[in-house]
């Protein structure tokens, strides 16, 4: 699952926009980074982010988009989000925020769009 949902930054990275479907991952919260433009999510149990999930990535696609998030993020394998149209939760890969300390707030996707794209 990714809090990005700009087909815009999928399109620059992965030359194309794969298939994505809207989803909820609880027990974990949106923050603004300190500076930055992009968001970082974190473990809270008393929150839920809601996000995409993007489907039918390639190997080279899933390196890419580890590149991009970089050291600044752990992936966190086999969570589960409960995705649109689906009456179970599926397992997916979340980009967890490693800095803390760097986390200011809430973030805003709207605004993002606006400001940024």
């Amino acid at each position: 699952i990714t809090s990005q949902n700009a087909s815009e930054v999928l399109e620059c990275l992965l030359k194309r926009v794969p298939v994505r479907k809207r989803g909820v991952l609880r027990g974990y919260r949106r923050c603004s980074v300190n500076g930055m433009t992009y968001p970082g999510i974190v473990r809270d149990e008393s929150d839920v982010v809601n996000g995409v999930v993007i489907l039918g990535l390639t190997p080279q696609d899933v390196d890419i988009l580890d590149d991009f998030e970089g050291e600044e993020y752990d992936k966190v394998k086999g969570v589960s989000v409960l995705v649109e149209n689906e009456e179970e939760p599926v397992k997916a890969d979340a980009y967890v925020y490693c800095k803390a300390s760097n986390l200011v707030g809430s973030w805003d996707y709207e605004s993002f769009r606006k400001e940024h794209l």
